[in-house]
């Protein structure tokens, strides 16, 4: 079985693989911060058409050619679904992925340099835990990492 500190280092680099593979503009050799890496998205509405477009940070470059859209679709006024979809992609972009994904490992770090049996290390382990139950449906999550058990599901932790 896995340790929780490599199931989180696991799904932080599927993570950031997913990121850089849906960051067209962002190549990551400018000297940048991973917390800045990646392209920010936002949502576009014009005559009932959301789309998730790429666009350049306050102060980047522009691209020499404008980027194709990400995401496109039409829907009619009062249909909020697609329109959900594209707003929650959007929100999503990679540069945002990235910045969780600096903090996300970052709290390994500090998990990792801790003393076991501490306060400070009980309480990362709890933050690395509320982490895991993210991904509660990959096949290599431990139930014991849930915050709660199955019978009082409906509190918390």
């Amino acid at each position: 079985m896995v340790s929780l500190e490599k199931f989180v280092e696991q799904r932080l680099a599927e993570d950031e693989i997913t990121a850089w593979t849906a960051s067209p503009a962002s190549d990551g050799e400018d000297g940048t911060p991973p917390e800045r890496m990646g392209d920010e998205w936002e949502m576009v509405i014009e005559d009932e058409v959301s789309t998730a477009v790429v666009r350049p940070r306050p102060g980047d470059p522009v691209p020499p050619r404008p980027l194709p859209p990400l995401l496109s679709w039409s829907w009619t006024t009062g249909d909020d679904a697609l329109h959900g979809v594209v707003a929650h992609v959007a929100r999503h972009h990679p540069a945002r992925v990235m910045a969780e994904l600096t903090g996300a490992r970052k709290l390994l770090e500090a998990y990792g340099a801790a003393e076991p049996g501490s306060q400070r290390h009980d309480a990362l382990q709890l933050a690395l835990r509320a982490f895991a139950v993210g991904h509660a449906d990959h096949r290599d999550f431990d139930p014991t990492w849930r915050l709660w058990s199955e019978e009082d599901s409906d509190t918390w932790p």
